[in-house]
């Protein structure tokens, strides 16, 4: 089962760090953690990491069946 719809992922296609963890409702540390630990991919980018919509989705999709 898929938590998110296509829909969602075609109107946003890139995350910021304070956007996932907004979205995810977690704090930006615990973003900047899943980052690291390569759990979730980011490009860095511009002195920053970007998150595409699509890694966002699969990561949430891939830790809803656990």
């Amino acid at each position: 089962m898929e938590l998110f719809s296509i829909r969602y992922q075609e109107e946003k296609v890139c995350f910021t760090v304070q956007d996932a963890a907004r979205f995810l409702s977690v704090s930006n540390g615990c973003i900047y953690q899943l980052i690291h630990e390569g759990k979730l991919p980011a490009q860095f980018v511009s002195h920053r990491y970007i998150i595409k919509a699509a890694d966002l989705m699969n990561f949430l999709n891939q830790n809803d069946q656990k």
